[in-house]
């Protein structure tokens, strides 16, 4: 599969506990790499770097918290164009997958 991180924001550790099982799953697969960062504590400029992106964020008001949204608007802006899955919500809700497809179209 390639190298991949998951980034996150927790509140209360329910986000980073999930963030932890997707990790292990996917380390189960042979050839792997996962890293498992908190929103904020990463060099965002290294996105590139990795074949797969995930986030994971507590829903604040029907979307993700502001960091996460940053970090959005953050992958937008660099060539992401050569990755199988630039980045991924795994659950959101439609009023989500709007700009996600919006984001995707460009």
């Amino acid at each position: 599969m390639g190298k991949a991180i998951i980034i996150y924001e927790s509140k209360y550790g329910n986000t980073k506990q999930v963030a932890e099982l997707i990790a292990e799953g996917m380390r189960q697969v042979p050839g792997t790499e996962v890293n498992i960062s908190e929103a904020g504590q990463l060099d965002l400029n290294n996105a590139v770097t990795f074949d797969c992106i995930l986030l994971g964020s507590p829903n604040h008001m029907g979307g993700p918290v502001g960091s996460i949204k940053k970090i959005i608007d953050h992958l937008r802006k660099l060539k992401l164009d050569n990755k199988k899955s630039p980045y991924s919500i795994p659950i959101c809700r439609e009023n989500l997958r709007k700009p996600l497809r919006k984001w995707k179209s460009k």
